[in-house]
């Protein structure tokens, strides 16, 4: 599979009902919640998509499974489901990414906003990690990344659990921009963006399934590689790809808030080709142990 900078727009599934304008408090005006975009959200969503990124790169490749493992018989299929869904999240992640860019940049197109459109390539220093028992704005661990271990999976069904920390500000994000003041198609990029996230917890929730016997006979060296962080000159050339990535991004964005599309256009082709070769080069470090 490559890893793709998608663009398309995805069809909201008929059972998506956005929530109630009564049961959600909208921001108080169309500065708290670009600032809520710019400062929380689309860090977030950047930072996220790293950090699946990781996890799926800590996986061993059904290649890499040449002794057949009598413990384990279905462990090449069950490797290729989990790697597939982690790298579906961690590019829909970035698709929320885009999509958080654009509700930013339409509220500064719109003139809802004063200030300076300025695309945000900015990591998230903490990450919501609430309880089921904890309110949603409680509970935090620090950006990391790191092999997809149980707990780490634990981490990732936690920020993305309904009516948690994300749900909960893209749902204010969807009740605020039912206001008519600000345009529909707004509104239904919000409900789009809270739709989509439902299908990552589902996601994650799979994937526990499909690795819950493993966990269960503290067998998880089964299908993790022995990953660490490289440093900067061991993955140089990763890291200059990365770098590329986020420059055609700021590039990107800002055509497309410019109406520039054609710009944007050649912009996002050669992005492509980056993240494929992005994941290229991850892939191959990998399997040297080597984390990006």
């Amino acid at each position: 599979m490559e890893l793709n900078f998608v663009l398309e727009s995805r069809e909201i599934g008929e059972s998506y009902h956005p929530p109630a304008a009564e049961d959600v408090k909208p921001y108080n005006s169309p500065l708290e919640l670009a600032q809520v975009l710019r400062d929380e959200l689309i860090p977030l969503e950047l930072t996220l998509s790293l950090e699946y990124l990781y996890a799926y790169f800590s996986l061993r490749h059904p290649e890499e499974i040449t002794t057949p493992d009598d413990r384990f018989p279905t462990l090449i299929e069950d490797l290729s489901l989990v790697r597939r869904l982690l790298l579906m999240i961690s590019v829909g992640e970035m698709t929320h990414y885009r999509w958080a860019h654009q509700l930013l940049w339409s509220l500064h197109s719109e003139g809802l906003v004063s200030d300076v459109f300025t695309p945000i390539i900015t990591l998230a220093q903490r990450i919501p990690r609430p309880t089921e028992q904890e309110p949603v704005d409680q509970g935090f661990r620090d950006r990391a990344l790191r092999t997809f271990t149980p707990s780490v999976l634990a981490d990732l069904i936690a920020v993305e659990r309904p009516s948690g920390y994300i749900d909960g500000a893209y749902a204010r994000v969807v009740s605020t921009l039912r206001s008519p003041k600000y345009p529909e198609r707004l509104y239904e990029l919000a409900t789009k963006i809270d739709a989509d996230g439902m299908g990552h917890y589902s996601k994650l929730l799979d994937i526990e399934r499909v690795l819950a016997k493993y966990t269960q006979s503290k067998a998880t060296d089964a299908y993790l590689r022995t990953l660490r962080l490289g440093r900067p000159d061991e993955t140089h050339d990763a890291l200059e790809t990365y770098e590329m990535i986020l420059s055609d991004v700021q590039k990107m964005y800002t055509s497309m808030y410019e109406g520039e599309f054609r710009a944007a256009t050649i912009t996002v082709d050669r992005s492509r080709d980056q993240m494929t070769l992005l994941q290229e080069q991850g892939e191959r470090l990998a399997r040297n142990g080597l984390g990006i």
